[in-house]
């Protein structure tokens, strides 16, 4: 017990009470996820099975490459101004619920079109439009609301909101479980859309009751698509960059290879849960800290350093501690996930010192150089895919993502360097 005490009195030391407070209230929600998210995970992959649940993936991991255009960075401009005056909410809280809902509108009918283009001919339209709605419209809304928690300091609230959002897609799976145990992927998909858009929907009428109504006013409150496009195209290359080699193994291995690697992947996605934690209680510190110049966010990041290296090396150790029982716990179809694990336990290490890296810059307000650099990583990582998958299957996803993050690790830090350097010179 004494121990633990330790641990906790050196955290404050390196994080400051309040963020440690912040961190732990988002840590505690995420710890709760994790048992969530692990049941739904376990549910819907053995009623679905490593083929249609593939099949899933891949068209998932598809739309979330759409969502950081839904609204073009929008959410991330409200976040900034917000963070900084709470007075601007309501104005940018309009903005953003109307650009969001507008690009909605606009991407779900143009990615119906082409359904044909990008998946296989016997791909479910009706599939699709549930899964574009559970991730576009209900996942949108849940990030906007999340945001504006985020921009109060309400972490206790956001905590409480993700929960939520978990307890959802739970029920979906117990419900498919229940009563579709043939395993049918469309009637999945419609209770997965349910299981996002529900909660979702209970976080916006939460924030609106709290925070005040929405203000739509794009003169006085502008949704500034120029510098928000970069926000956009930061997310979406992290997002090419943790769900393309999915999307693609469906279209360039088989629906089995990317059930496989989808279902080892979930459990790397378990340690980002804590990763992303912290960083959500960091980042608005980010931007304040940044608001003085690199220097001081420079000062800041280093002291989150020590903690990020000791989460990354744990988090290597149970992921190659767990990989042998990935079999018993999903079934004997889904053995060939454990590899998945073993080539991939370093990537927590790998992706908290990244993350401390790229919010320093973005917080410095050079985030257009931090998206440059996102962007080559993702092409990098597409043709490294292009290249693989055909040959090595998920093993050749697994070393293309395992090279555009460390491509991304090594060069983030070098800018962040750079431009200290030239601040102090």
């Amino acid at each position: 017990m004494s121990e633990v005490k330790k641990i906790i009195s050196k955290l404050k030391t390196i994080l400051g009470k309040s963020l440690l407070k912040d961190s732990m209230w988002m840590l505690s929600s995420q710890i709760i996820g994790i048992f969530i998210q692990g049941a739904y995970f376990i549910i819907v992959a053995r009623v679905l099975g490593a083929g249609a649940y593939g099949i899933f993936i891949g068209i998932a991991a598809f739309v979330k490459l759409l969502f950081p255009f839904v609204g073009c960075g929008s959410s991330d401009i409200f976040l900034k101004y917000v963070s900084r005056d709470s007075k601007l909410f309501r104005g940018y809280w309009g903005t953003t619920l109307l650009t969001s809902s507008l690009f909605v509108l606009g991407l779900v009918p143009i990615m119906l079109g082409l359904v044909k283009v990008i998946f296989t001919p016997d791909t479910s339209l009706l599939l699709v439009l549930f899964i574009l709605l559970a991730d576009l419209l209900g996942g949108k809304i849940f990030d906007l609301t999340s945001k504006a928690f985020v921009s109060f300091d309400q972490f206790k609230l956001n905590a409480q909101s993700r929960i939520l959002f978990s307890i959802g897609k739970l029920l979906a799976a117990v419900a498919l479980l229940v009563f579709f145990e043939d395993g049918n992927i469309v009637a999945w998909g419609g209770l997965y859309c349910l299981g996002s858009i529900l909660p979702a929907t209970v976080s916006l009428l939460t924030v609106n009751k709290l925070f005040g109504s929405p203000i739509f006013n794009l003169k006085k409150y502008p949704p500034e698509f120029t510098e928000g496009f970069f926000f956009a195209i930061s997310q979406s290359a992290e997002t090419v960059n943790g769900q393309i080699d999915r999307t693609m193994l469906v279209s360039l291995g088989t629906a089995d290879a990317a059930g496989i690697y989808a279902a080892g992947y979930r459990f790397i996605d378990v340690g980002y849960i804590i990763i992303i934690a912290v960083m959500s209680a960091t980042y608005t510190r980010f931007l304040r800290h940044g608001a003085s110049g690199i220097k001081a966010g420079l000062t800041f990041a280093l002291k989150l350093v020590p903690v990020a290296v000791g989460y990354g090396i744990l988090s290597t150790i149970t992921l190659l501690s767990i990989a042998p029982f990935t079999a018993s716990i999903l079934g004997t179809e889904y053995a060939e996930s454990a590899g998945v694990l073993v080539w991939l336990a370093p990537i927590h290490l790998i992706a908290t010192l990244q993350f401390i890296a790229a919010d320093t810059l973005t917080g410095a307000g050079f985030h257009r150089a931090r998206s440059m650099l996102q962007v080559t990583a993702a092409f990098i990582n597409f043709g490294a895919n292009l290249y693989l998958i055909p040959r090595f299957s998920w093993q050749g996803a697994a070393w293309a993502t395992l090279t555009s993050e460390l491509f991304k690790l090594i060069t983030l830090w070098l800018l962040v360097f750079f431009y200290h350097r030239k601040a102090t010179a």
